[in-house]
């Protein structure tokens, strides 16, 4: 298995269209430089163990919002909304392992998945850990297992890339390793989650999955907020909340990560880029580009697989 880049692309449920590895061998290993492209607000069904190899990132999962540096991690749980952007200047590199559940759990019926990986998933109040020396969320004093979750999961990844006879064999121990440690530490009173906080990412996903497929259209902040059957004010609570955007900034956001991955991935021109993304005016498409991704979309597609922004001097 080839380490691959996360391509970021997302249904208009805000799950993932990327298929993790295959349905013989559900696992997904990536190397993602965050500054030639963010990683969106998304869910998906598998778990992801994610290793920060350069940099440092900013994660935001549920009602959290860190800062995730070099060396350090942060294991993601099932169906949890995140996002993840860079929090410095340079290079920002992840080295992430999505794997589906029954990848080390086998079937439902089985002692690894009622034993293991059943008392992770269902335990809902625990939606990301943050592998470090010491974790303020869960109170915990002996961290020490964090380094080996670390060491485990860029284990995985190594293999994933070099595929050494038996590879799949070797993954499969490395990520069952993780799950029992996950599981061994889990908080005896994680931080409680409120009704209003499940609310509100009950509604966040279905605004998003409205944005997800209108975007490239005039819609309306209370067209949005009428998705999850909500009021206009409602809405913008609860994105600012949960996102800590309104609902148009979100809007504008997803048509520029939109519009650059066809400026990568094709000759269109522009202007017919722009109108595809839902702005009707290609000055005001290349202000907001230059606003969001610090050069002109020109620039942006000169750059080709360049790490940074490419602006001619």
């Amino acid at each position: 298995m080839a380490i691959s880049e996360f391509t970021g692309q997302i249904d208009r449920h805000g799950r993932e269209l990327l298929v993790h590895g295959t349905i013989a061998f559900p696992v997904g290993c990536y190397e993602d430089d965050l500054h030639r492209e963010e990683i969106p607000w998304h869910w998906h069904a598998e778990l992801e163990a994610v290793v920060v190899a350069e940099g440092e990132v900013r994660l935001e999962a549920g009602e959290i919002d860190t800062r995730i540096r070099k060396g350090e991690g942060f294991f993601i749980n099932t169906s949890v909304l995140h996002a993840v952007r860079p929090a410095c200047e340079g290079i920002c590199k992840l080295h992430s392992v999505v794997f589906h559940p029954r990848l080390v759990g086998g079937t439902s019926d089985s002692v690894f998945w009622s034993m293991y990986l059943r008392p992770v998933m269902e335990q809902s109040r625990m939606q990301f850990l943050h592998l470090r020396d010491s974790d303020s969320l869960t109170g915990e004093s002996d961290t020490a297992w964090y380094q080996e979750a670390l060491q485990v999961i860029e284990s995985a990844w190594e293999k994933c890339s070099l595929e050494p006879d038996g590879y799949a064999f070797m993954v499969r121990e490395d990520l069952s390793r993780l799950i029992w440690l996950v599981q061994s530490h889990l908080p005896s009173a994680p931080k409680r989650r409120t009704g209003k906080m499940e609310r509100d990412e009950i509604r966040i996903k279905k605004m998003l999955e409205f944005i997800h497929t209108f975007y490239a259209e005039d819609i309306s902040a209370g067209e949005i907020a009428g998705h999850a059957e909500i009021s206009e004010s409602e809405c913008l609570r609860c994105f600012r909340s949960t996102i800590e955007m309104s609902p148009v900034q979100y809007l504008r956001q997803y048509r520029i990560q939109e519009a650059a991955k066809l400026l990568q991935t094709t000759d269109r021109k522009i202007a017919e880029i722009a109108f595809a993304c839902g702005f009707h005016n290609v000055s005001y498409f290349s202000k907001t580009f230059r606003e969001m991704k610090g050069c002109s979309p020109g620039s942006f597609r000169a750059g080709g697989d360049r790490q940074f922004c490419y602006e001619e001097k």
